[in-house]
């Protein structure tokens, strides 16, 4: 039988794309699979969007977190973040990942970042590493789907910034050069990742969260906290987009 499959992320803001989000999210062709989203502090009308979908379509959780460090919420397009901003964004998703724990449905969260679009089979296609691993280890394994990072660049080229990085004296650093189809194993994949729902828990235990503020990102905060078992992989062809700008919707 088909695992099952949560698919969701916090929400802000989002009003401009999330439209086109949710109905890419929709036409997912997988049985066995629901929704969670929690919409932070949006000045727009995410949250009646969300709540529309949430009317309109099966297995959707919807809930609401309110912040008061309104002078922290960082920009859209993460440029000059600080540290603390970052401590922002990982309180945040940590919040998500809270409620998904307490929902206890399914075997792995889809978490995918709002601006990003899949194909229908995405699941699928990201699920199909976890069979080449026996099942005692698959609880440790995170599979990614590659996107651009780069809003000039929005074509995977082999050498341009996309979302997974590999580990270079305790830094991480996006590589020089990849391959352009199959499989890659990296050292960090995020945007758009499988996660299995007991590597959420395993780290809610020993760390109590597991998104922390890095100067890196909050994703880095969890990488380097990980258990060593932990492997990333990245699908390189699983026609992902990352609609960065509003200009890149009308495309």
């Amino acid at each position: 039988m088909n695992p099952k499959i949560l698919i969701g992320c916090p929400v802000r803001n989002r009003s401009w794309v999330l439209p086109t989000f949710l109905e890419r999210l929709a036409a997912i062709k997988y049985e066995n699979k629901q929704f969670m989203f929690m919409e932070n502090n949006s000045k727009d009308n995410t949250y009646d969007i969300l709540h529309d979908f949430f009317s309109h379509v099966d297995g959707v959780t919807l809930c609401r977190f309110t912040s008061h460090q309104e002078e922290n919420i960082p920009s859209e397009d993460r440029i000059g973040y600080k540290t603390n901003q970052y401590a922002y964004l990982a309180d945040i998703r940590n919040k998500f990942m809270q409620h998904v724990l307490r929902l206890n449905w399914g075997e792995y969260l889809l978490s995918i970042d709002s601006d990003i679009l899949v194909p229908s089979d995405s699941i699928s296609q990201l699920l199909d590493i976890y069979q080449s691993f026996p099942r005692n280890k698959r609880k440790w394994i995170i599979s990614g789907a590659v996107i651009s990072n780069d809003p000039k660049i929005t074509e995977i080229t082999g050498k341009s910034r996309t979302n997974f990085m590999n580990k270079r004296n305790n830094l991480y650093v996006h590589p020089i050069q990849y391959p352009l189809e199959g499989w890659h194993q990296v050292d960090m994949v995020g945007a758009v990742h499988l996660i299995p729902i007991p590597l959420i828990q395993y780290m809610f235990d020993m760390y109590g969260g597991f998104y922390f503020p890095d100067k890196q990102g909050e994703d880095l905060g969890f990488a380097h906290r990980a258990p060593k078992e932990t492997g990333w992989y990245v699908n390189m062809d699983c026609r992902c987009q990352h609609i960065m700008t509003k200009a890149m919707l009308k495309k």
